[in-house]
């Protein structure tokens, strides 16, 4: 059975640029990309991948999103920057949907560390990282 990736936003000739882009990498997988205009069109989607608004115009648009799966429980990724941009952080999020290691993020900084914040952690190998930066 197919798994439906659902594609929203405000900006049709962006979804469509996108929905382009992922159709090939997606053939012969069980997952299709699929451009929603209407909230009554999600069908449990497997992944719900969200453009953000790139103009003023499109704000409302992608509120109303937001809310209409708010009230629905449905979980979304949202995404940002140009089309090229886009598309890489879609596919790093369909990948291991497709059982594949996600592709690096390619403005991921070589080396750059994770900053611990939890208060309520117990592991001390998290602890001595935690305190070892103070």
């Amino acid at each position: 059975m197919a798994s439906q990736i659902a594609l929203l936003g405000a900006d049709g000739g962006d979804l469509q640029a996108l929905l382009r882009a992922l159709e090939p990498r997606l053939r012969g997988t069980e997952f299709f990309a699929q451009v929603i205009d209407d909230g009554a069109a999600l069908q449990a989607p497997r992944l719900v991948l969200l453009l953000a608004a790139t103009h003023a115009a499109d704000e409302a648009r992608e509120l109303r999103w937001r809310e209409t799966l708010a009230l629905a429980g449905i979980g979304y990724s949202v995404l940002h920057g140009d089309e090229a941009s886009r598309l890489d952080a879609a596919w790093r999020l369909i990948q291991p949907l497709l059982g594949q290691a996600p592709s690096p993020d390619p403005r991921a900084e070589p080396g750059a560390r994770w900053a611990w914040g939890c208060e309520k952690c117990s592991g001390p190998a998290c602890e001595h990282r935690l305190f070892q930066g103070l």
